[in-house]
């Protein structure tokens, strides 16, 4: 089976990389469509149209996102399962798991957007994008920097306060 696998190994590779693209697109955008949905709720036929949208996004391109990178991911790691040993996989698989609970938190958002302001959302994409700009390292430069990885997560929580007090109405 490997033998089989294996000489698809760069189609396996190319399919894991764009499902990751996909799956980043709708983690990095839905954000700030809710963002523009909470503050345009007072026009009722652009909220209708975000809704469709952003249901559309998450639903059909994060969702063939998310089934390409665990399947193509699974067959990858099949094929090298020494990568479990590997501190910058482990590091990998750990941001994933963020990752992964971070995409649906936006399922979650979806559903709930009234009940949180645009400032929110204007800050939380600032989450995926820490976590996918550390999965895209640790895999290019096959390394774990704790210093690296503690200050991506501390610029990520700057930006958001920043971002958050910024935007928030003074008494």
């Amino acid at each position: 089976m490997r033998e089989i696998i294996g000489a698809y190994y760069l189609w396996v590779l190319s399919f894991h990389i764009i499902g990751f693209v996909l799956w980043s697109a709708m983690l990095l955008i839905l954000p700030r469509l809710f963002s523009i949905h909470k503050e345009s709720l007072n026009n009722q036929e652009l909220c209708v149209i975000l809704e469709k949208l952003e249901l559309f996004i998450y639903r059909y391109i994060g969702s063939l996102g998310v089934i390409l990178v665990f399947i193509m991911g699974g067959l990858l790691l099949y094929l090298n399962p020494s990568l479990l040993n590997e501190r910058f996989f482990q590091a990998k698989l750990v941001a994933v798991g963020l990752l992964t609970y971070y995409s649906h938190t936006l399922g979650y958002y979806r559903k709930r957007i009234y009940k949180v302001n645009a400032r929110f959302f204007k800050a939380y994409h600032l989450v995926a994008l820490a976590l996918i700009g550390l999965i895209v390292s640790y895999i290019l430069l096959k390394n774990v920097s704790v210093i690296f990885s503690v200050g991506v997560l501390g610029l990520m929580g700057l930006l958001i306060a920043g971002i958050y007090y910024k935007n928030k109405p003074h008494k």
